[in-house]
């Protein structure tokens, strides 16, 4: 079986999530044969691949939207079991006579569903259980023959069936891994109600990606981009394994975006492994003049990404490297593609490096496509990479680009090499350099991250402040002396119901005297997705751990963002102890005298990226 084939038992629609090949990856790994196919594919084609039973994924759309994916109804009347997911629940619903609305109060993230009755779906799972939410619409009518098998505090139907035709929807997603019993249920839909045998195994993939590099690269040689981070030295290993280090050569940039020292080390690595087929370029004064007037997000990554491949060029061209007989190879993963808006009916959340509009055009060997960042790691392990270097937290490719907001200046990477040397020192001191998926400061310019409060928000920011004084009122008020709150006046990137959203973060700032007031990281939690879910404005929230002033008054802030995660599509912030953050805050504030306030990100994935922009 090639890396592009997987036998299909189960057929699942691609509607444009950001959690679909989740759901395959969650079906194969309890060895269930699945493929994932386009909304509109034919009968014919579903009965060639002898399909046992249907998923409908979910997606960015609504089912009353005119540019909404083509869908083939016919399918609905497959004599086989269909499962809805959010989008694909929704769109059942509507296309079986039900009513579906737009929603007062939206949900992402975390959610406790209640199961009512007995639901062959549900078999085996508790009655209470946390769920993985991320949608605007609610099925607000069912169909005929439809019943409530589940509900939310926010969705009276989280979940329902028709059982005497087999068709089921979930408003959640149990594809994700914080859905915590998500995959029992999607093994029960294909194993016991669609009665697929759990006999697919899985060629080892370190097999299947040799055979697709050498099927796809034949007598040529390869150039790659290799960053130093796991998944292009993944590739670079593999390359040089497959067709040997004198048919593969590998180009660094130093862009000057990069981790403090991070150029020095990428090199040491590289000879600790006796790797020699690698040219590495100081590129750093071209692309820090290349950003030097951006500030919007999405046209950094771009810049950066096209300048990335202006350089990859020219490189070649100065060596001679004839384009006839080279091929490009990159270290692009299955998240890249998903954010990137890379299936036909996705929308894009934040442009990749390594996925942008122009490199469609080209032929790239990509033999990690369809890893997730995990299962990356696992094939380092098995390739001999080092533990310590699997290890590293990821680091994004347009690197400082985007972990400044703003411009991008060489005081302000000095500043932040400054202030992530004393967050990376309290993480690894702390003990949680291991537990984190990712642990980073991000550099706030205030003043070019600009972006006025529209109506909306100006009112949300008024009343604000009082729902959240009456929520902490139930935690004991009395020790929080003092509370100040609103929605800032700068914007980040998120996603939200599968859309990208562009939004505000909603600062919460409470002192108990003179000191920060230790709020229960669970009533943070509560708060947080009771914000983004109700806020039309907001898409993060921030917990001031220290400052110099009022909020409105702030010229540059620190905002931190510590991590939990499998394979970056959904992740939730750290519950890093009250001590540890306060110390870290303590020492930003008192020996950087540029940076007015240290905040605390502390937003699940959905709503909020994993990166500020």
């Amino acid at each position: 079986m090639s890396i592009e084939e997987i036998m299909a038992d189960i057929a699942i629609l691609d509607f444009g999530s950001q959690f679909t090949h989740m759901a395959s990856r969650r079906l194969r790994n309890a060895d269930v044969r699945c493929d994932i196919f386009s909304p509109d594919v034919t009968i014919d084609e579903l009965k060639r691949k002898g399909v046992k039973g249907v998923v409908l994924s979910g997606g960015p759309s609504s089912v009353y939207a005119p540019d909404s994916p083509d869908f083939n109804e016919e399918i609905l009347r497959l004599d086989v079991p269909i499962l809805g997911i959010c989008y694909g629940f929704q769109l059942m619903t509507h296309a079986l006579g039900g009513q579906v609305l737009g929603h007062q109060t939206r949900e992402f993230g975390r959610a406790e569903l209640s199961v009512l009755g007995k639901s062959e779906l549900f078999q085996g799972t508790p009655v209470k259980q946390t769920v993985w939410m991320s949608h605007g619409d609610v099925a607000t009518r069912l169909p005929v023959d439809f019943m409530t098998t589940a509900t939310t505090r926010d969705c009276p139907q989280a979940a329902a069936e028709d059982a005497i035709h087999r068709r089921y929807g979930v408003q959640f997603h149990p594809e994700v891994v914080q859905s915590a019993f998500g995959k029992d249920l999607l093994v029960n839909f294909a194993a016991n109600i669609c009665g697929c045998p759990r006999e697919w195994r899985s060629q080892a993939y370190l097999a299947q990606a040799e055979g697709y590099i050498r099927d796809s690269v034949g007598s040529r040689s390869v150039f790659l981009l290799v960053s130093g981070g796991i998944d292009s030295v993944v590739v670079f290993e593999l390359l040089n394994r497959v067709l040997g280090p004198e048919r593969v050569k590998g180009l660094f940039i130093d862009t000057g975006l990069l981790r403090e020292g991070e150029a020095d080390r990428v090199k040491a690595f590289f000879k600790d492994r006796r790797i020699e087929n690698f040219i590495a370029v100081d590129a750093s004064d071209e692309f820090l003049d290349h950003i030097s007037d951006l500030s919007d997000p999405e046209a950094k990554r771009t810049a950066v990404g096209e300048l990335f491949l202006d350089v990859k060029d020219r490189i070649m061209e100065e060596h001679s490297f004839d384009p006839n007989k080279w091929v490009f190879a990159q270290g692009t993963i299955y998240p890249d593609i998903v954010t990137s808006g890379g299936s036909k009916n996705a929308r894009v959340i934040k442009t990749h490096h390594n996925a942008l509009p122009s490199l469609r055009a080209l032929e790239v060997v990509e033999p990690l496509r369809h890893l997730y960042k995990d299962e990356v790691r696992e094939l380092a392990a098995e390739i001999g990479l080092p533990g310590e270097f699997i290890k590293r937290h990821p680091f994004p490719g347009p690197g400082l680009a985007v972990r400044i907001a703003g411009r991008v200046t060489t005081e302000k990477l000095r500043l932040y090499h400054e202030i992530d040397a004393v967050v990376a020192r309290h993480v690894k001191e702390s003990g949680w350099q291991e537990r984190l998926w990712m642990g980073f400061p991000i550099l706030v310019d205030m003043a070019e991250s600009y972006s006025a409060l529209d109506e909306t928000a100006l009112k949300e920011s008024s009343t604000i402040a009082r729902w959240i004084e009456e929520r902490l009122g139930d935690e004991n008020w009395a020790t929080y002396s003092h509370l100040d709150s609103s929605v800032l006046p700068i914007r980040s990137v998120g996603v939200k119901g599968d859309y990208r959203s562009y939004e505000h973060p909603v600062q919460i700032t409470a002192w108990n005297n003179s000191s920060r007031a230790h709020i229960s990281h669970d009533v943070i939690e509560d708060l947080s997705r009771s914000i983004t879910n109700q806020l039309r404005s907001a898409n993060r929230v921030l917990l001031t751990l220290a400052a110099r002033a009022p909020s409105d008054q702030w010229r540059r802030i620190v905002v931190l963002r510590m991590l939990i995660s499998v394979d970056t599509l959904t992740s939730d912030w750290a519950k890093l102890e009250h001590e540890i953050l306060d110390s870290m805050a303590e020492e930003l504030q008192n020996n950087i005298a540029e940076i007015d306030a240290v905040l605390l990100d502390v937003t699940q994935k959905p709503p909020g990226t994993m990166e500020w922009e």
